[in-house]
């Protein structure tokens, strides 16, 4: 579990109150480079929910040989909104899975331009460029890394999080239904349990469903925690010269 998300949980509990960067600092064994945080770089930043949709696919082996899975993003929550694991013909599951995705979401209500966000893979394209030349309402367009943008690094982001900070409890998975069910675990860690940085404290599922950030709600709290710290550390410190004095 990344450290911002101990920060973000033991501050929700009203245990900590102090800025990442001061978490950052005196946690143990940290390295140089990491106090003073500074995020990465998006391609794109979304205004709005659904605004813009990643979708990538990644390559996980049980004991039974490799299968290729695929998740689809929201950029503006993080949220995962829709996964599946792939099997032949994957332009067509492709395609079904964002059908699923804008039923579940009732995307087809909306108004405002949905874009689709992926690589230049095969799968990406046949079956889900003549799906989305169908749409009329909302408009969906295709945006594709390394050409239309920069690339395609927040999609990219839920499978390094699934292989490094996931990996342990998803192991090498017995079969395909094994599978299936380490992925509902990840996909759960991932929305309802991880709280990325950019939410400042809130999950994924949160702001899927409506919460707004609000970066000022443990201010006062912080500012009380800093008095008691100012002032525990001068009593130490007046104690401390009292000794030296005697």
């Amino acid at each position: 579990m990344p450290k911002s998300t101990i920060f973000y949980q033991l501050r929700n509990e009203s245990k900590l109150f102090c800025s990442l960067t001061t978490f950052y600092k005196y946690s143990i064994g940290l390295a140089k480079n990491l106090l003073v945080l500074k995020p990465k770089r998006e391609p794109l930043l979304a205004k709005r929910l659904f605004e813009f949709i990643h979708v990538d696919i990644t390559e996980i082996f049980t004991e039974k040989g490799k299968f290729k899975v695929a998740f689809i993003k929201d950029n503006f929550s993080r949220a995962i909104l829709n996964w599946a694991i792939l099997e032949n013909g994957m332009s067509i599951h492709i395609r079904n899975l964002f059908e699923a995705t804008f039923e579940k979401y009732n995307l087809m209500e909306k108004t405002e331009i949905v874009s689709i966000v992926s690589d230049q893979g095969s799968e990406n394209k046949g079956e889900l460029l003549l799906w989305i030349a169908q749409q009329v309402i909302p408009e969906v367009k295709k945006l594709t890394s390394g050409i239309d943008i920069k690339s395609n690094s927040m999609s990219e982001s839920v499978h390094h999080i699934l292989k490094n900070e996931f990996g342990i409890k998803l192991g090498i998975p017995k079969d395909k239904k094994q599978l299936n069910e380490k992925l509902k675990e990840f996909v759960h860690y991932h929305d309802h349990i991880r709280l990325p940085i950019v939410h400042d404290g809130y999950t994924c599922h949160q702001i899927l469903n409506g919460v707004v950030v609000d970066k000022k709600r443990f201010v006062e709290q912080a500012k009380e925690a800093r008095t008691k710290r100012m002032e525990s550390n001068r009593s130490f410190q007046c104690l401390v010269s009292m000794k030296c004095k005697k």
